[in-house]
């Protein structure tokens, strides 16, 4: 997983030691929803997610586990934005 520091640190004057590794390893992501009792659904990817993955998730995962009137809160990410993703909330009687 890629969570090496970029930058060493030492004490003032002294040289920073260390090592790091030559391969990162792969991309895992994590896409998990949150609701008043706990976790809704969750998914771990060995990729990074696209807008066709995400759109999966919400058909597949989240929408089964939504109720009329439950509220979906998305941040900024650009994949959060499709129609089809809007439509899939709003049929479950949820608002997006």
């Amino acid at each position: 997983m890629a969570l090496t520091r970029l930058y060493a640190r030492s004490p003032k004057g002294q040289r920073a030691q260390g090592k790091k590794p030559q391969s990162r390893g792969k991309n895992v992501s994590i896409v998990s929803t949150l609701g008043l009792k706990g976790v809704l659904a969750q998914v771990s990817l060995l990729s990074a997610v696209d807008g066709l993955t995400f759109e999966a998730f919400i058909a597949r995962k989240l929408v089964p586990h939504l109720w009329p009137g439950a509220c979906v809160i998305l941040d900024r990410c650009s994949i959060h934005f499709g129609k089809a993703i809007e439509s899939l909330i709003q049929k479950a009687g949820a608002t997006p």
